[in-house]
């Protein structure tokens, strides 16, 4: 009776190493494209539920509120963010919310463009002066548009 060797050669492991790596290669961006997407995709949606808030708000305290993306300096470890303000019964001024009903910080990566702040009236409208919300990656770019004056937006997803 014979005692036949049931190991793997040296050459039969490097091929199975470079097939892996292979794959491991391909696969990486794609994962890194999904991720991307994903935080994207959360962010937005934080911008969307902040903005339900801040017309909630509004309707409930019967002022005004804005809300306005402020993009920290590069070399900041601070994230950006959305500020609230409200109008000021007595001056009419707007004023910073000390309240801090809501923060949406963006990843990095992630960039937000906003030209004009959004208003929020205690009627349940909303003034965006026909500017949209942009969230942008290196994969994917979201726009949201307000939809009508009803505070609410519409939310498109376009690869870049």
């Amino acid at each position: 009776m014979t005692l036949q060797n049931k190991a793997f050669t040296l050459l039969e492991l490097i091929i199975v190493i470079v097939i892996l790596g292979i794959i491991f290669s391909i696969s990486t961006p794609r994962f890194r494209a999904t991720y991307t997407t994903i935080q994207l995709r959360n962010t937005a949606q934080g911008v969307i539920n902040l903005s339900r808030l801040i017309r909630q708000q509004a309707i409930l305290k019967r002022a005004v509120y804005k809300i306005e993306f402020k993009q920290m300096p590069a070399d900041s470890n601070d994230k950006s963010y959305f500020s609230v303000f409200h109008k000021d019964g007595s001056s009419g001024e707007f004023i910073a919310d000390t309240d801090r009903l809501a923060k949406v910080e963006t990843p990095k990566g992630i960039k937000i463009e906003m030209s004009k702040p959004a208003q929020f009236y205690s009627d349940g409208t909303m003034d965006m002066g026909g500017t949209e919300i942009y969230l942008k990656s290196d994969v994917k770019k979201i726009t949201l548009k307000p939809s009508n004056t009803n505070g609410f937006f519409l939310l498109s997803e376009d690869p870049l």
